[in-house]
């Protein structure tokens, strides 16, 4: 899907293919869709061809976000695509603001991609 330019029947069957989403509260895994109502598709899922490292997404971040983790000369910042969260026109509604669960020792936030789409 071109999510830029994607048609109604598209998006319906992303939406579709997705299982319910859960959010992350002390290590577990949460279903509450009074608090976030939200699709996923996991990553052995989908593809797709946003590469974060080659649009310089990273370059512009990383001094920003690794400022004061560690020696100067230790300091990389990778991405890894975990799943693809697909929510509805209504997200504003029912999103509540959070703080991410780390699912990794070195994870140190989440990198969220916005793909513009018309509803």
């Amino acid at each position: 899907i071109d999510l830029g330019n994607a048609k109604k029947a598209e998006l319906v069957a992303l939406a579709a293919a997705c299982n319910q989403a859960t959010f992350g509260i002390a290590q577990k895994d949460v279903l509450d869709e009074t608090y976030r109502k939200a699709g996923k598709i996991d990553l052995a899922q989908f593809a797709s061809r946003l590469d974060v490292v080659a649009s310089g997404l990273i370059d512009a971040i990383a001094p920003d976000i690794l400022q004061g983790q560690g020696a100067e000369g230790d300091k990389t910042l990778r991405a890894e695509l975990h799943r693809l969260n697909v929510y509805s026109e209504h997200i504003l509604k029912l999103f509540q603001s959070h703080k991410d669960t780390p699912r990794g020792e070195t994870m140190i936030g989440s990198l969220v991609v916005i793909f513009p789409t018309s509803y």
